[in-house]
C-alpha cells in the first residue's frame, strides 16, 4: 500500500507532466527506484522527499510529532507531516 503523502506526489508529478524518467534524473536516482517508491515498494528517505516535493514548487516539512498521519514503512518512519504541506497538496491535487 502507497502512504498517502506519496500518491499526492506521483499525482502531482503526472499533472505537471514530470515523467518518471525527468523526476528520477532530478532527484538523482533510478527510473527503477522511482517507480518503486511510487508503488509502494521502497521507503524514501526523507532527502529524497524534500527534493521530490520541491522539484514539484511545494515545501516539506517533517517534524518528530505525529499529526495522525500513517507511518511509512517499520523501522524508517515519519513521525508527522505538517499540516501546511498536506493542505497545499489538498489544494494542488484536487484543482
Amino acid at each position: 500500500m502507497t502512504h498517502p503523502l506519496i500518491s499526492r506526489l506521483t499525482l502531482l508529478r503526472v499533472r505537471s507532466g514530470w515523467t518518471q524518467v525527468a523526476m528520477a534524473d532530478q532527484l538523482h536516482i533510478t527510473k527503477a527506484a522511482l517507480s518503486q517508491i511510487e508503488n509502494g515498494k521502497r521507503i524514501p528517505g526523507v532527502l529524497v522527499l524534500e527534493a521530490y516535493a520541491q522539484a514539484l514548487g511545494c515545501e516539506l516539512t517533517v517534524s518528530r510529532k505525529s499529526q495522525g498521519f500513517p507511518p511509512l514503512g517499520q523501522g524508517r518512519n515519519f513521525r508527522g507531516i505538517s499540516r501546511k504541506f498536506h493542505a497545499a497538496m489538498r489544494d494542488r491535487v484536487t484543482t
